[in-house]
């Protein structure tokens, strides 16, 4: 029925929420990071990899990975804005958020990140 892991998971899960509402003045810091244990959290759930391949890859081709890395996170998005400021600058700002964010809950947070005022444009 329920594996050892399946219960070590659900004690964790549960007593963090316990924590956070018992002591919100102890757990409060968390919330800065948030976002950032978020991705780290949907990165780890969507892989289909075992951790063991993962550290052997790291180990194999660090610097080809940390040239994918650099290209996805900052090379793209910069000339998908610059194209975009050429073309259309309205929206040169939400195609920066778009093309550097894997999730919607990262526009918040990049944008605060960019000191600028985000308006929801969809009915979500």
């Amino acid at each position: 029925m329920f594996r050892i892991r399946d219960i070590v998971l659900l004690l964790v899960v549960f007593s963090s929420m316990v924590a956070g509402v018992a002591w919100p003045a102890w757990t409060s810091f968390l919330g800065a990071y948030f976002s950032w244990l978020l991705m780290g959290l949907l990165f780890l759930a969507f892989l289909k990899v075992n951790p063991p391949a993962i550290w052997k890859t790291l180990r194999s081709y660090p610097v080809k990975l940390a040239m994918l890395i650099l290209a996805k996170l900052i090379i793209m998005p910069c000339i998908i804005y610059l194209a975009v400021a050429k073309l259309i600058p309205a929206y040169a700002l939400a195609m920066l958020l778009l093309a550097g964010a894997s999730t919607k809950k990262n526009k918040k947070f990049l944008g605060n990140l960019l000191y600028c005022t985000l308006r929801t444009t969809h009915a979500c």
